[in-house]
């Protein structure tokens, strides 16, 4: 009759239950559940945290002992932005912050000499910057003073204007008698090219070409 009955038995530990996305920021609400694994962790076994693109989880797995699960629950990071690239008239490294950008925080916006940013920060946002780039957009140029001869104003077209637009041309004028040494002036980024011109008498292409 004893032998009908078990005469030994093991005990076994119990599961854990995954963590519910609805729970944690930022966590894969695609499924319920915030573990690859799905809604039941073995004893002994693993939970391996998902979370949404752009995030990763602060630890790698949590392990079920007992019914429980350590660590107890995880966060999901925001991962950090690269730095914008190949923008015009910007510095090789367009972000004052470096190559890359942590998330929470913001690109600060590096031109080259002569040009301005026509945004003043990028916010980044679990890899995507917002906005996801900038300009940069040329300063204007002065318009030369102090030339022997010139007229006033020195270049045509800009009596009243305090400069001359980048990409823009200054036309040099020169006083009754005299002649300009170049035609045009080209403003390029806060400077202009060539960056200066002469006023002389005719004489002085009898001998030489004037630039165009």
């Amino acid at each position: 009759l004893a032998s009908q009955f078990l005469t030994t038995f093991t005990c076994k530990g119990k599961p854990c239950e995954s963590p519910w996305t609805s729970s944690i920021a930022n966590s894969d609400t695609s499924s319920t559940y915030a573990c690859e694994e799905g809604e039941i962790i073995s004893h002994n076994s693993f939970c391996t945290p998902i979370c949404a693109e752009g995030y990763e989880a602060n630890v790698d797995k949590l392990t079920c002992s007992l019914s429980q699960l350590s660590p107890s629950t995880f966060e999901c990071v925001g991962l950090p932005c690269a730095a914008p690239k190949n923008i015009e008239n910007a510095m090789a490294t367009a972000c004052e912050e470096g190559s890359t950008v942590q998330h929470g925080s913001v690109c600060t916006p590096r031109c080259q000499y002569g040009y301005t940013a026509n945004e003043s920060a990028l916010l980044c946002t679990a890899t995507a910057l917002s906005p996801s780039t900038f300009q940069c957009s040329g300063l204007p140029c002065d318009v030369p003073t102090s030339i022997p001869n010139a007229a006033t104003p020195a270049c045509a077209g800009s009596e009243n204007s305090s400069g001359i637009d980048d990409g823009g041309f200054c036309i040099p004028q020169c006083e009754a008698g005299y002649e300009p040494s170049i035609a045009r002036l080209e403003c390029r980024g806060s400077m202009l090219r060539p960056s200066v011109f002469k006023c002389v008498a005719p004489e002085y292409f009898e001998n030489s070409t004037r630039l165009e």
